[in-house]
């Protein structure tokens, strides 16, 4: 219900409109994110990747996994919009930003994955890195410094 509420303010209202139908369950994945499974000694390829949210399509009459260039576009833009959520400080994210520094702060603290991680922490700071220095003059720059040394050679 909440989240019907955020997309209503988002969608200006319209509720029957068709992005309610994609966005509306996104809400609630997202803010699971981040999340790498562990690939168990059962799972083959296509199970794993499954697991880590890459989806099928079709393609003629066959039902193949989405490309990595094709994943990785498809979790830009669910976390481009994820992160306009935090930002926007409206329910459910508190009006202090905490929940947007933990999310970074854990992102921050998983083991990096090729790819994905990369993606996480350049669109968070290109959607909330203004936000977020206002907020917290004094530990966000640390936090960047952090990302600094970690990440860049």
């Amino acid at each position: 219900m909440l989240a019907s509420l955020i997309l209503s303010q988002l969608l200006g209202g319209d509720l029957n409109d068709i992005k309610t139908e994609i966005f509306l369950p996104l809400i609630g994945i997202l803010s699971r994110i981040p999340l790498y499974p562990k690939r168990q000694s059962t799972m083959n390829d296509k199970q794993y990747l499954e697991a880590i949210s890459y989806v099928e399509k079709e393609d003629g009459d066959q039902r193949l996994l989405e490309t990595e260039s094709e994943f990785l576009t498809r979790m830009n833009g669910l976390i481009r919009l994820f992160c306009k959520l935090l930002v926007s400080r409206g329910p459910p994210f508190d009006k202090d930003l905490a929940f947007a520094w933990k999310w970074f702060a854990d992102v921050l603290n998983l083991p990096p994955k090729s790819n994905i991680t990369s993606i996480l922490i350049c669109v968070f700071l290109d959607e909330a890195d203004e936000i977020m220095i206002k907020a917290y003059p004094a530990q966000f720059p640390k936090l960047i410094n952090a990302v600094r040394i970690q990440y860049l050679p």
